[in-house]
């Protein structure tokens, strides 16, 4: 499986949105986003209202689901905007999307990436949070079972020399902590893991 990374003119988000959105890229309650500023920040959450996550109050957003993951960054005074994709979901893009730009990499394998939060006992009930920021983390996902720790499922894209270039966004899942000792997980927060050396605890 190869990936892809489309570049076009910073101003189209709501354009390229939409038609990826004809395409069936953004399924309800199976798509995400989050962004920030220097004021505020977004946490990964359920997308329900796409104008208000491709606002231009946001420096940085991303919008991502399975099929693919819509980035927009303020680059000093303008936007760069890309849309990142493997293979099935590249072959469905009509040829009217004509990106400025297109990257490919060789080769794209699935994985993990742990958020932060873990049980956290307030005045209002179980949150999913943490004592030291001290705050709820909402993350959209449910809080039944606040033991389990919350992860996004990723794909790394690798170039050719084998070293990760990036990492695509697929959507946000729960796993309950004896899962996290068993293969595929092999989880590490914020880092990449080295195919074929077992994770801590394993």
């Amino acid at each position: 499986m190869k990936g892809y990374v489309l570049t076009f003119d910073g101003k189209s988000g709501p354009d390229v949105f939409a038609a990826c959105e004809q395409l069936g890229f953004w399924p309800a309650g199976a798509t995400w986003w989050f962004g920030w500023n220097e004021l505020e920040i977004r946490l990964p959450a359920p997308l329900e209202e796409p104008a208000s996550a491709l606002d231009a109050r946001w420096t940085v957003v991303r919008i991502f689901s399975g099929a693919a993951e819509l980035r927009r960054e303020r680059q000093g005074r303008g936007l760069a905007l890309r849309l990142l994709l493997e293979d099935e979901a590249r072959q469905k893009l009509p040829e009217d999307l004509t990106p400025a730009k297109e990257a490919s990499f060789s080769s794209v394998e699935q994985g993990y990436r742990l958020l932060v939060g873990g049980c956290l006992l307030l005045p209002t009930g179980s949150v999913r949070g943490r004592v030291d920021l001290p705050r709820p983390l909402d993350y959209g996902v449910g809080s039944e079972n606040l033991d389990c720790s919350l992860a996004a499922r990723v794909y790394l894209y690798r170039a050719e020399d084998g070293v990760v270039r990036l990492v695509r966004y697929a959507d946000l899942i729960t796993v309950a902590e004896e899962s996290r000792r068993h293969h595929p997980w092999r989880v590490r927060p914020f880092g990449d893991y080295a195919a074929g050396m077992p994770a801590e605890g394993e």
